[in-house]
């Protein structure tokens, strides 16, 4: 916990004076530490010196020894875990709050020559860099300044400091290794991390670290790194049991087999590192993996070596993203005939272009809770050998071409948590025993189409109590569920798009309180949406509820709440009735085209929910809306799309168009606008693709800001009251135009 409190009841030689308890000394070390640091007036630290307590032993995040009362340790890291997304409560760079520590390290901490851990992580020191001074408390055991803002290039000093056994400097702000030749003088190191600094151009890295032969764990995640030795004379590693290299740039290089030959190497963890080649058959001296990721290296090619199956102890592997061989069953029967399928408990072989039929030896693999092999090409039906996976929890084969039905031994795998079969040929019938699973978190069959005849009903989805995710969309299945069946189930998401849900409203969502994605789009329903509705839709993020005949009033105010994550509203080509509702400004889009809306668009609609309106898409063509296009839309400054297409809107366009840098689509079509089109709309003429001012009653002459529309596709003028000539530059300046209409309006020849 940080801040922690140490007692002490020691006392010191009349030589070390002391203020009950506490080394004079180091106590003014720690206040001149404390008059460079900036914190909020409620942060632990501004206690230190208080009048009621001088001994700085009982201060927080001070720890005295009890024998000695020298300081030797320093917690006074954040109270809070890092936050890395926008939020009202942080200040404008998103990074610091109350509880972070900021300012300047003061060198006062040279005082403390007893101090053995130090950690100031989480905390906020932007725009300076790591203290050289550090270098000096040659006692360190532990330092941890990871996610606290620091800059520049790590200062080569700390490689002086010979005890440190920890030594975290991950996540800061651009830190830069010059050259790692200092890394090499931590004799007594056991773990680093330096995720996020800079290495790039330096060839010395792993050089240096070869040379610490206590190093147990090493953390270099993007870092930027370009260079990698292709050998190590001599292997020093022989302490070490995890390796992170990931997200570095060794592009066009080869894995070097050394990475293979550390013998005690348990995780190594090589994710879209720019390896290329094939895997070298080293691999199979690396007898203590445990763990092994090689994903999204697409260079990473050829065959793979047999001598994978000799890694017996192997639990988690990961090759998505590579192309290593085409079709799984013929080109790795061998590399995974041996031990390794002992222990594997993970597999995941996703986005890899492999081919042919899914492998009956699968089911060999006995110990398998996690089976990834979605996002590839596999035209086979689904192995009955599958079932033999008792341990199974999750299996994921979406996207590929399989076909056939689902097969009965699925449903013995009592343990599985998350099936996803989605986007593949598969036909009916589903087997009685997968509806059995009672584990079932999710389970996804979207996006096969051949479930025309298949009916599921309340008896169905009985045993599914543990169910959060019900994806079923675009399969045609038929949901014939009784109006008073309340589901033992929960759900976070549900989409049945393209399912025959209809005629009547499914009642049996009244209690689905936790519904973050609904969609139930195209599904048949020609009812009312009963008033209960709105009232479960306050966790939503996702709602689709187009293309049905559901009718009813709409409520004056949506009343989504997410605060830290966009919503999307589509509830277009319905017979929804009453006036465009006020919403929050977490709505990143909103669609009610094609309903039966009226009255005017509220003048204020733009001010309702907050400063900051998220707004891309607002849809509200082809209902009954009357008057002007309020000013107010101009405060939705993120506006990709705007179409207010067939109504009855009059007035002139807006004018106020300054802040829509971003707008892409403008469509105000088929209503009675008049006046001239505004020259304020160059504001967004670089974005700016479709134009569709049809059907109006506008004037005036070609606009002639269309001139900087260079990315415009579609400009319809026509059936309007423009005059003058067309000018020259349309042809010559719009080159991306591919069509333009024009016709009945006033143009001279």
């Amino acid at each position: 916990m940080p801040f922690i409190t140490s007692t002490s009841t020691s006392t010191t030689t009349a030589s070390d004076s002391t203020t009950k308890g506490c080394i004079k000394a180091e106590r003014d070390a720690l206040l001149a530490f404390k008059a460079q640091i900036i914190h909020h007036k409620a942060h632990p630290i501004s206690s230190w010196g208080d009048q009621n307590d001088d001994d700085c032993c009982h201060w927080a995040g001070v720890l005295c020894d009890n024998n000695t009362g020298h300081v030797f340790r320093l917690e006074l890291q954040s109270r809070r875990p890092r936050q890395y997304y926008y939020d009202d409560d942080y200040d404008h760079n998103g990074w610091c709050d109350e509880w972070d520590l900021s300012g300047n390290i003061s060198e006062s901490l040279i005082g403390l020559q007893h101090l053995t851990y130090l950690d100031l992580s989480n905390n906020c020191f932007l725009n300076i860099s790591i203290p050289k001074f550090l270098g000096s408390l040659e006692n360190l055991v532990h330092l941890d300044l990871s996610s606290s803002g620091f800059n520049g290039i790590i200062p080569h000093e700390l490689g002086n400091l010979t005890r440190l056994r920890y030594l975290n400097l991950a996540i800061n702000d651009e830190l830069k290794v010059d050259d790692a030749e200092w890394l090499s003088g931590l004799s007594s190191l056991r773990y680093l991390s330096m995720d996020g600094s800079d290495f790039y151009g330096v060839n010395n890295v792993m050089q240096s670290l070869n040379k610490l032969r206590h190093l147990k764990n090493v953390s270099l995640n993007g870092c930027s790194m370009n260079s990698i030795p292709e050998s190590l004379p001599h292997l020093n590693f022989t302490s070490l049991t995890f390796m992170d290299i990931e997200l570095n740039m060794f592009d066009n290089t080869s894995i070097p087999e050394w990475l293979f030959r550390i013998p005690n190497l348990r995780e190594l963890y090589m994710y879209s590192t720019g390896f290329t080649g094939a895997i070298p058959s080293s691999v199979g001296n690396a007898t203590s993996l445990q763990f092994l990721d090689l994903s999204y290296n697409e260079g990473i090619s050829g065959d793979m070596p047999r001598e994978f199956g000799d890694l017996c102890n192997l639990q988690s592997l990961f090759l998505d993203g590579t192309f290593i061989g085409k079709n799984l069953e013929e080109d790795f029967r061998d590399a995974f005939s041996g031990c390794i399928r002992r222990n594997l408990n993970v597999f995941a072989f996703e986005e890899s272009s492999l081919q042919g039929p899914l492998p009956d030896w699968l089911g060999e693999f006995r110990n398998l809770t996690i089976l990834y092999l979605s996002d590839n090409f596999f035209n086979s039906s689904i192995p009955a050998s599958i079932g033999r996976l008792s341990k199974l929890q999750r299996l994921l084969i979406s996207n590929n071409s399989l076909n056939g039905s689902i097969p009965e031994s699925l449903g013995r795998l009592s343990g599985l948590q998350h099936l996803d079969l989605g986007y593949n040929d598969l036909n009916d019938p589903i087997p009685k025993s997968l509806w059995q699973l009672s584990n079932l978190i999710t389970l996804d069959l979207s996006y096969n189409f051949n479930y025309y005849n298949y009916v599921i009903t309340e008896a169905h989805l009985a045993n599914l109590t543990s169910l959060k995710g019900l994806l079923l969309d675009h399969t045609n299945l038929v949901l014939n569920i009784s109006t008073d069946w309340i589901p033992g189930f929960q759900l976070d998401e549900l989409s049945l798009s393209y399912c025959n849900v209809g005629p009547k409203f499914p009642v049996w969502l009244a209690n689905q309180v936790n519904l973050h994605v609904l969609d139930i789009s195209n599904t048949g329903i020609k009812d009312s949406i009963p008033d209960w509705f709105w009232n479960i839709t306050c966790s939503i993020l996702y709602l689709d509820l187009s293309n049905n005949e559901i009718n009813g009033r709409l409520p004056h105010r949506f009343k989504f709440q997410a605060k830290r994550n966009y919503v999307y509203i589509f509830l277009g080509f319905n017979r929804f009735e009453g006036s465009v509702p006020y919403f929050p400004a977490s709505v990143n889009a909103l669609n009610m085209s094609n309903n039966l809306l009226s009255g005017i668009i509220p003048s204020d609609l733009g001010n309702f929910g907050g400063i900051r309106p998220q707004l891309t898409t607002l849809s509200l063509s082809s209902n009954n809306l009357i008057g002007s296009i309020p000013n107010s839309i101009c405060n939705f400054k993120y506006l990709v799309l705007l179409e207010l297409s067939n109504n009855h809107l009059e007035g002139t366009i807006l004018s106020c168009w300054n802040n829509l840098t971003s707008l892409q689509y403008l469509i105000l079509a088929d209503n009675s606008l008049a006046g001239e089109v505004p020259n304020s709309l160059i504001s967004f003429s670089k974005s700016l693709q479709v134009l569709h001012l049809s059907n109006n009653q506008l004037q005036g002459e070609f606009p002639s800001f269309l001139k900087k529309c260079t990315s415009m596709t579609t400009l319809a003028l026509d059936h309007n009251n423009f005059s003058g000539e067309i000018p020259n530059w349309v042809g010559e300046t719009m080159t991306s135009l591919m069509i333009l209409t024009l016709k009945e309006n006033n143009f001279s020849a």
